[in-house]
């Protein structure tokens, strides 16, 4: 079983690492969601999937593929209290592409 400590708090497997940073964001780098930062008390709070919203729990399936979009456009996303919001406008500009011919 692997500690709470090591799993990512997006697709709670397993870290490849997690550093705290002096400016209260923790550095995530995980194999499947690429690479990301978060706030230590968002990082806790999505690990335990408690006091989320509606939004929240709605957008969290799409955030890894955020996640791997940014880095792919070569950002690495800093993931704070408002990252709903950036996933739905991310989610919805991707539709818009599908239909444009």
């Amino acid at each position: 079983m692997v500690d709470e400590a090591k799993r990512c708090p997006v697709c709670l497997l397993e870290l490849t690492a997690i550093t705290w940073q002096n400016d209260a964001w923790d550095k995530i780098e995980c194999s499947h969601c690429g690479n990301f930062s978060m706030t230590g008390y968002l990082v806790q709070q999505l690990r335990r999937r408690e006091k989320l919203t509606p939004d929240q729990l709605r957008y969290l399936p799409v955030l890894p593929a955020y996640i791997r979009s940014e880095n792919h456009e070569g950002r690495k996303p800093r993931v704070g209290v408002d990252w709903s919001a950036y996933v739905r406008d991310w989610e919805h500009r991707q539709h818009q592409k599908k239909r444009t011919p």
